[in-house]
């Protein structure tokens, strides 16, 4: 009984020095002291934006607070091409021809603020061949410069340059499935993925490789890789297991292209051909047929032109040699007329053994009626003879 006597006492002698300190104002929150400085952040803050999706010329309206003193506005890190200050909750932006997919940002002289979200949608030209690539969502791994939304914007001056150079990624959402059969990468020559695996996908979870490079010389094809597959749909293009194992600087990708390239037409299929001589007739090689074939009398100084009935524009010559009769140096000329001829290729020494007598000759596009290979130094005594000559225009 004492114990419990005594238990209450402390009780009671506790509740009254609690009572005695919330009666001094020493118990609870500090009075209000309007004299105390309030900070308020000057940093912007993007709220909202509409739409939320826009082309080059597009006004997008951004609401948030801060917007009084902002200095920039930028479209998944593209600056805008103008904007306007509405007040301090409002920028009315326009998106320019370089905007990017991703967060709208907007500087002031506090920072800048961002909130994700933004599609750049990218207008197409009409064409037979579009790039496929340019309305799509990039992504990749770490980079250490530029930014992964560069590799689809249509301008091989940017850049995305990766935090190593080894096992590195990018992929492209192309925003539905689509049949592709080419996918074109454009590297910094000295800095490009000698090893990868173009991997394909329409959900984005199974993957199947559809090409492996190995140690590609990129400074032999100018940085530009061109990869052609059997037609195949997809929605997600991936670079995987990306290596630069010719350099030790990181690698640097320019753009990524994708296209479902058509079958290219042979210009020269059954048109009008002639030769400089006709030991086997000159129609024989636009014939379509390699069973037969164009024998000249000689094996040195001889022509071979093919009239396609019309202008085309062309960038490729294909000739398919008799391997053992063939002429080791080769101009191709064009004209419009017959009367002005322009080169446009020429090679010397060339040996057929590598190709199996399949010359295949590229050069930039060209308007052309008539194409004109001029055939010298045969490689060996036999009369030089062609089995089909062909032009195209390759995509």
């Amino acid at each position: 009984m004492k114990t419990i006597t005594q238990f209450i006492f402390i009780i009671l002698c506790l509740s009254d020095m609690i009572f005695t300190s919330c009666a001094d104002g020493d118990f609870g929150a500090n009075p209000y002291d309007p004299n105390t400085p309030i900070t308020v952040s000057q940093l912007p803050k993007v709220l909202s934006f509409t739409p939320t999706e826009g082309k080059e010329g597009d006004v997008i309206t951004i609401t948030g607070v801060n917007f009084t003193t902002a200095t920039n506005v930028a479209f998944g890190g593209k600056g805008a091409s103008s904007f306007e200050i509405i007040d301090d909750a409002t920028i009315e932006a326009v998106v320019s021809s370089y905007g990017g997919t991703g967060a709208v940002a907007v500087t002031n002289h506090k920072g800048t603020r961002s909130l994700e979200g933004f599609l750049f949608i990218k207008e197409i030209d009409p064409t037979e061949n579009p790039n496929l690539a340019l309305n799509g969502y990039a992504t990749g791994s770490a980079a250490i410069s530029g930014s992964i939304s560069n590799i689809n914007d249509d301008n091989d001056k940017s850049w995305w340059q990766a935090a190593g150079n080894d096992n590195e990624w990018v992929k492209i959402d192309l925003g539905k499935i689509y049949s592709i059969n080419t996918v074109v990468m454009t590297w910094d020559m000295n800095a490009a993925g000698t090893d990868c695996d173009l991997m394909i996908s329409e959900d984005d979870v199974n993957y199947t490789t559809i090409y492996s490079i190995k140690n590609w010389d990129a400074v032999s094809n100018d940085g530009i890789n061109k990869v052609s597959f059997d037609n195949a749909n997809a929605r997600y293009v991936k670079l995987a297991n990306m290596k630069n194992s010719a350099t030790p600087y990181n690698m640097t990708l320019f753009e990524v292209e994708i296209y479902n390239t058509p079958p290219a037409e042979n210009l020269a299929l059954q048109k009008i051909a002639s030769a400089s001589s006709n030991n086997a007739a000159a129609f024989n090689a636009v014939y379509g047929n390699t069973s037969f074939m164009w024998q000249a009398e000689g094996n040195d100084d001889e022509w071979f032109k093919v009239d396609l009935g019309k202008i085309y524009t062309i960038n490729n010559v294909v000739i398919q040699w008799d391997a053992g009769a063939y002429a080791a140096d080769c101009e191709i000329l064009i004209s419009q007329d017959d009367v002005e001829y322009t080169s446009v290729y020429s090679i010397t020494g060339w040996d057929s053994a590598a190709t199996e007598g399949a010359q295949d000759m590229n050069f930039d596009n060209v308007d052309a009626r008539y194409v004109k290979a001029l055939l010298k130094n045969g490689a060996t005594p036999w009369r030089m003879t062609i089995k089909e000559f062909e032009v195209y225009k390759q995509w």
